[in-house]
């Protein structure tokens, strides 16, 4: 039998060394990007939708940031629309984070769609939510 070509999913393969800082490192995953502002702090970037076709590999990248992380972002300023999967995982990073001793902070965004599915979940209220990325950063 012939070798039949590698076609397996890259999205997990691992980052790039975080030696510089603001270091960014697009992912395969439609609408996410990781920019590592040092050693210990990410930025996750969401551009578009979010929804059930992303939910799957959004949770997973969330596991492993916060995991790896003493502060995780998670910008969501470029962010179109978001579901309650998105929404769900949210919840679950952030429970995972104040368990493992990282940070989670959210960075909204202007889409009043994202606005307001935080405001009616009452997220907003939950999670530790900020305008700007460098009061995001300031978080740690």
């Amino acid at each position: 039998m012939g070798d039949l070509p590698v076609t397996g999913d890259t999205a997990f393969a691992d980052p790039p060394p975080r030696t510089a800082p603001a270091q960014e490192h697009a992912l395969p995953i439609h609408g996410m990007t990781v920019l590592h502002v040092d050693d210990r702090a990410v930025v996750l970037q969401l551009r578009g939708d979010h929804d059930l076709c992303t939910r799957l590999e959004l949770r997973s990248l969330l596991e492993d940031l916060v995991a790896a992380n003493a502060l995780v972002v998670v910008d969501l300023t470029q962010a179109g629309f978001v579901d309650s999967t998105f929404l769900d995982n949210l919840t679950h990073a952030h429970k995972t984070a104040c368990a493992g001793g990282c940070r989670l902070v959210v960075q909204t965004g202007q889409s009043p769609s994202v606005a307001t599915a935080l405001r009616v979940s009452g997220l907003l209220q939950y999670l530790d939510c900020v305008d700007t990325r460098e009061h995001a950063i300031s978080r740690r």
